[in-house]
């Protein structure tokens, strides 16, 4: 074993990772989670802060939480529509997942006959978002296009 004058061996230092350069892949997450943001925002703006089903304010137990109608892997173009996205507390939203038929009855509820017959056209067609799709739904997003009344 050698034994060094000023301690211990000197170490090298690691190589510092290269960064791969960014694939259509990562900058359609980076967009989903932008859109995200946005979407979530606009909508808990909109209902004022209150869950739009049972009317509750936030708490640190039940916080306000942002819910789909339809999930990504069923009608992506329907993510980010107004009539497809709510405001709804922890426990609504609990509910709800376990009660598929009382939350489409909410839905239907909140929306109009026009609206509610596009959303039906959209889950048959399903039709595929792509990168350029989200980046004009970011626009719109970020320009507030969600206005009170809009459902």
């Amino acid at each position: 074993m050698t034994i060094y004058p000023c301690g211990p061996k000197p170490t090298k230092k690691p190589k510092a990772r290269k960064r791969l350069p960014r694939t259509k892949d990562s900058e359609r997450a980076s967009l989903v989670r932008a859109c995200d943001y946005e979407c979530r925002y606009q909508v808990k703006r909109l209902a004022l802060g209150c869950c739009e089903h049972c009317g509750c304010r936030p708490s640190v137990d039940n916080p306000l939480d942002w819910a789909h109608g339809d999930g990504r892997a069923q009608v992506w173009a329907l993510r980010y529509a107004h009539s497809g996205t709510f405001a709804l507390c922890r426990d609504c939203h609990r509910a709800f997942e376990q009660d598929r038929s009382a939350f489409l009855e909410f839905r239907r509820s909140m929306v109009s006959d026009f609206a509610w017959a596009q959303i039906e056209t959209l889950k048959q067609a399903r039709p595929r978002v792509g990168i350029e799709e989200l980046k004009l739904i970011l626009v719109d997003l970020k320009r507030s296009v969600f206005r009170q009344g809009e459902r």
